[in-house]
């Protein structure tokens, strides 16, 4: 069992160590770029894929655990990005040189992270992290098409979000621990627990609408994430406290939860009825 008490600083410090270098990778360009292009940087943005990844290799592997977490939030941020890019093209919102500046940032983003995973020994995931981005970019899109419609259902956004979000921290979670000593369905398990909360996080950044009161799909997604971990019993208490109670409190807040995504591509406020 993965205790949380010592463990909880060095995930902190690996946190802390990952977000330090991921601005060095990015701020060098952001500071070149219009605020349209700049992703939110919060913990649901953030800390919430490398905690996927960390958490399961506290210890010996926690070197290169940081490391593909690294590659990872550098990949993910890239496509943010880019999709933060298209849309404002789509809507005509910035100059073309600015929007061109972004797309190289997006770019140079894109190589530096697949050099980390070449290099620590991930070459054969780079398809795999490829298409989840594509399949990200393809839910934004989707999304924005939405604006045209007077009512979209919500097996519809669910199911969006599927592409949006949760595919993508299924995919973290599994090559967290695609060099770990576990059996087939640990992964799986942890595979299933990064789907579910990639879910949570979904709902709480971009479907408010869906977390109203009587909507079960953020409880739902919970439940399904809890359900995961009766296969990780070792990991089950601090993934619990680490990531699902975190999850729970920010969706029982009575503020608004709003990324910066989600202000800049004139999502739900006014397109959901």
């Amino acid at each position: 069992m993965v205790e949380l008490e010592p463990q909880q600083p060095a995930l902190q410090a690996s946190l802390l160590a990952v977000r330090t270098l991921l601005g060095k990778a990015y701020q060098p360009y952001a500071r070149r770029l219009p605020a349209f292009c700049q992703p939110s940087m919060d913990w649901l943005n953030q800390d919430l894929l490398p905690t996927l990844v960390l958490l399961p290799n506290m210890g010996e592997t926690a070197a290169e655990a940081q490391v593909l977490a690294l590659a990872l939030e550098i990949s993910f941020l890239a496509g943010r990005v880019h999709d933060l890019t298209a849309l404002a093209r789509k809507e005509q919102f910035a100059l073309i040189n600015a929007t061109s500046q972004a797309i190289l940032v997006g770019d140079y983003l894109y190589a530096a992270a697949a050099i980390k995973m070449v290099n620590s020994g991930y070459n054969q995931w780079l398809g795999r992290v490829g298409r989840a981005l594509c399949r990200r970019s393809e839910g934004k899109l989707a999304r924005l098409s939405w604006q045209t419609r007077a009512y979209v259902p919500e097996e519809e956004r669910l199911l969006n979000l599927h592409k949006e979000n949760a595919e993508g921290l299924a995919l973290a979670a599994e090559l967290a621990v695609a060099k770990l000593d576990w059996r087939p369905k640990e992964r799986q398990a942890w595979a299933e627990f990064g789907f579910y909360v990639g879910q949570a996080q979904g709902l709480l950044l971009l479907e408010p609408v869906l977390r109203r009161p009587g909507c079960a799909a953020f409880a739902e997604a919970l439940a399904q994430a809890e359900q995961a971990l009766v296969d990780l019993p070792w990991l089950h208490a601090a993934a619990e406290e680490l990531i699902l109670k975190r999850l729970f409190k920010l969706n029982s807040s009575p503020h608004r939860l709003l990324s910066s995504d989600q202000n800049n591509d004139g999502d739900n406020k006014k397109n959901i009825r």
